[in-house]
């Protein structure tokens, strides 16, 4: 459920701000892979623009795992792969988001980051 609602995260290139913005903590802020820090705002400000990230609404990612963290708090973590993701050209980052919420309240984002995968050099 939570890797579902993270591809809407990925997915900034469709959809609009309102859809998107319920599913970020008034406080939210993320690291990008390439260490540039982004609060809320400026993650909003990226819908619909040639800076987001185009896909088909899913993710190509694998080793996902679920930490419960308290009540109603989760850490996401898993491995993202595809073209332009990182410096390596498999495109793979690891990525990891903490949710708050539930299946009846709903989910929204606390905190992303993405860390690019060094490219291997052998």
């Amino acid at each position: 459920m939570l890797l579902a609602r993270e591809a809407l995260l990925h997915r900034r290139d469709s959809g609009s701000r309102a859809d998107l913005e319920p599913l970020l903590a008034p406080d939210y802020w993320e690291w990008a892979a390439v260490g540039e820090r982004r609060d809320r705002s400026a993650v909003l400000d990226t819908v619909g623009t040639p800076a987001a990230r185009a896909g088909d609404g899913t993710l190509d990612a694998a080793d996902a795992a679920v930490r419960r963290l308290g009540p109603d708090t989760y850490h996401l973590t898993y491995t993202l792969r595809g073209p332009g993701e990182s410096a390596d050209p498999s495109g793979a980052t690891r990525c990891s988001t903490i949710w708050r919420g539930s299946p009846a309240s709903g989910w929204y984002a606390l905190f992303h980051q993405r860390t690019a995968v060094a490219a291997d050099p052998g």
